[in-house]
């Protein structure tokens, strides 16, 4: 819980992991990822960085899909096994492929994207916002 310094942005906050994720949903029947995320995909308990997001999906593609037979030791830079595992598992939950081999990440309602991400990069279907992986839309097909 408490992996830095005191008052450290690494330690666990009041209602929030140290992964950035909040422990309790305040939107009736939403979910929220799996402990621990890698770090700085979500940060203090309210926002999802997708430039993160997207860099952490074209990682763990590459390792769990392109080079399977790497060992732990190959892992993505500051990620370890137990967070791909839990960011493998959350892409699973909340992703969709459609039709012309778009694959799309459902958002989560309890995160504000931040400020650096286009709001014309997200789409709405369904009555969601979803954020689409153009790496993985290329090889869906």
């Amino acid at each position: 819980m408490y992996p830095g310094p005191p008052r450290s942005k690494e330690n666990h906050w009041r209602n929030c992991c140290a992964d950035g994720v909040k422990q309790q949903p305040s939107i009736p029947g939403e979910t929220l990822p799996a402990w621990p995320q890698p770090h700085g995909i979500f940060t203090d308990g309210q926002y999802f960085h997708p430039r993160a997001f997207l860099d952490m999906v074209q990682k763990a593609f590459e390792f769990l899909i392109l080079h399977p037979s790497s060992t732990v030791t190959t892992l993505p830079l500051d990620t370890s096994l137990l967070e791909l595992e839990s960011f493998a598992r959350m892409l699973a939950d909340r992703c969709t492929v459609l039709e012309d081999g778009s694959v799309l990440f459902r958002l989560y309602k309890e995160f504000v994207i931040d400020g650096s991400w286009p709001k014309t990069c997200l789409r709405k279907q369904e009555g969601q916002e979803w954020l689409q992986i153009d790496y993985l839309t290329n090889r869906s097909q």
